[in-house]
């Protein structure tokens, strides 16, 4: 059974420039595949970096300060 869904021009142009030939269904049916990979393909690739704790001092930073402006925004600050 089909569903209708509804998005905004912007969204629609870029969706109808991917699919080409393919039908919608398809198109976002691949792209939500893709993107539910297996995420253990990516386990030890950055392992002969030598920069891995300037890396992840910088992550976390950054993920405190997202937390910040998150937390923030949902108490409407």
């Amino acid at each position: 059974m089909a569903k209708l869904i509804a998005v905004n021009e912007e969204v629609y142009t870029k969706l109808k420039r991917l699919k080409g030939s393919r039908s919608f269904s398809t198109l976002l049916d691949g792209l939500i595949e893709k993107k539910s990979g297996d995420i253990k393909r990516y386990f030890g690739v950055w392992r002969d970096r030598d920069d891995l704790d300037k890396l992840e001092a910088e992550i976390t930073a950054n993920r405190k300060t997202a937390g910040l402006k998150r937390r923030k925004y949902l108490a409407g600050v």
